[in-house]
């Protein structure tokens, strides 16, 4: 049975990887991360980029063939 849980809108960085050969509808290298919310983890596209270990937060929501995708971005100060 799937059920809708609430997940805080920050989390911290537990893998990453940079797609270098992007799909047709995306423009150039792009970042994803296996990012932990505590309660869960959800895969997400980074904006900009992140290391294991990095703090982020919810960014935005887009549409990806119909689902919403997650994107998050650092909150760390460089």
């Amino acid at each position: 049975m799937v059920s809708t849980i609430e997940l805080d809108t920050d989390g911290e960085v537990y893998s990453e990887t940079t797609i270098a050969v992007a799909p047709e509808r995306f423009e150039g290298e792009y970042q994803v991360a296996l990012v932990d919310l505590g309660a869960g983890r959800v895969l997400a596209r980074i904006e900009g980029t992140v290391e294991i270990g990095e703090r982020v937060r919810f960014a935005e929501a887009t549409e990806a063939d119909g689902h919403p995708a997650p994107v998050f971005e650092s909150i760390e100060e460089n």
